[in-house]
């Protein structure tokens, strides 16, 4: 909670003034180190113990900015923060870990409270303050139920992969392009599905559709009962996404 804290006082700060990309860099890696260390966000054994420290503090920042470069269009962040915690609720409820429920049902209410104003067109926005919060939460939340066994590593990347991929691929692209990726562009793929002329509530009722589909992969696997193996939920989602990323470089090209 201190480190949560922290990060929103930075944000707060980057919204009201011109922060460099470079300090609130900083920031975040002490609140990375904060969390991972002084919120037990660690491995005690095991192989990733030698590993987690470098790569958890990467996951975090990179989660941390990734929502945040994602919070460009009305009401896509808080619909990510909706369908994702909401189905690590019922992951929660079903596994009967009720604290942890209670943990992301709410962040649900907080997100759907916000939604509620942030409906195209929106009459309220996030900003930094809310869009890194979230995305520090759905970092930590997401470790924290993985590490008491309540699902695999697997899951929370297909529940928030509408925005892992996108945010992804898009720095991917930028990097191999020899871009500058610390600065500001509208190469995301819903921001190039807006340019090419879909409404804001087209491309957000798209995105909330592909959203409520890995929500459903991931529960009716779950309710299978073959154990948390999600290969096949994996797969399906990767292939759909190689689909979708094909039907919308054609479709905004033409």
């Amino acid at each position: 909670m201190l480190s949560a804290a922290a990060l929103w006082f930075i944000a707060i700060l980057a919204d009201k003034t011109a922060l460099s990309p470079l300090v609130k860099l900083l920031a975040q890696c002490v609140v990375g180190v904060l969390s991972i260390w002084g919120g037990g966000l660690y491995f005690s054994s095991g192989a990733v113990y030698w590993l987690w420290p470098l790569l958890g503090l990467l996951v975090l920042i990179w989660g941390i900015n990734l929502y945040n470069f994602m919070d460009g269009m009305d009401g896509l962040a808080a619909c990510m923060a909706v369908t994702g915690f909401g189905t690590l609720a019922i992951l929660g409820l079903l596994q009967g870990h009720t604290p942890f429920a209670a943990l992301c049902g709410l962040i649900v209410a907080g997100a759907a409270g916000f939604l509620c104003f942030n409906i195209p067109p929106a009459r309220i926005f996030m900003g930094d303050s809310g869009s890194t919060l979230l995305g520090y939460a759905m970092v930590t939340v997401s470790v924290i139920g993985w590490k008491q066994g309540l699902y695999s590593v697997w899951t929370p990347l297909i529940l928030f992969s509408p925005f892992i991929v996108d945010a992804s691929l898009t720095l991917l692209l930028r990097m191999l392009r020899m871009e500058k990726i610390w600065l500001p562009h509208r190469q995301h793929y819903y921001q190039r599905w807006v340019l090419a002329g879909f409404s804001h509530r087209y491309v957000l009722v798209a995105y909330l559709a592909v959203m409520v589909a890995c929500d459903l992969a991931v529960l009716a696997w779950q309710r299978v009962g073959i154990g948390y193996n999600e290969g096949i939920p994996v797969l399906a989602c990767a292939g759909f996404y190689a689909l979708a990323w094909l039907c919308s470089r054609r479709l905004i090209t033409h």
